[in-house]
């Protein structure tokens, strides 16, 4: 397993890679070059306590000084509404109806989230790192370097 700094400095890990392989992460210190601000809202919802909320906000900060924070710019919010609206008429062309289908708005959420992710990475020309069963979808809508974490982590 070769989790060199420099391989782990063209990457981003999306919330799934940190619950899947966050032991192998602490272990070895991997410290990946890039974060996603998407990334950290989803963790900071799952934090337990104030006290890991602070911590969270305080490296999160921290990352955003040293210029390795993606924060999706309006360009990324344009391109996950064309992406999403191709998702969402390729759904309803499979429709016998053609009704647009109507996701959840837990799934639209989280969708929405992975879109902004994956379009992030592509602006950063980073890797992006999840086994999230979303990505493969958006990336027949949307050209990004992907890698499952499995991939990753067992290279």
């Amino acid at each position: 397993m070769n989790y060199s700094k420099e391989r782990a400095s063209k990457v981003l890990f999306d919330t799934q890679v940190y619950i899947s392989y966050g032991a192998i992460i602490a272990q070895q210190k991997i410290v990946p070059g890039w974060h996603s601000v998407v990334v950290w809202q989803e963790r900071m919802a799952g934090a337990n306590g104030r006290k890991d909320l602070r911590e969270m906000e305080a490296r999160c900060k921290k990352i955003e000084q040293e210029g390795r924070l993606l924060i999706p710019n309006r360009e990324a919010w344009m391109a996950a509404g064309r992406i999403l609206n191709n998702y969402l008429s390729d759904l309803s062309r499979a429709h016998p109806t053609r009704e647009r289908p109507a996701l959840s708005h837990a799934e639209k959420q989280n969708l929405i989230r992975d879109v902004l992710i994956a379009v992030s990475a592509k602006q950063a020309s980073i890797t992006l790192v999840s086994d999230n069963k979303d990505f493969p979808t958006i990336q027949r809508y949307y050209d990004f370097k992907w890698s499952s974490g499995k991939d990753w982590f067992t290279a």
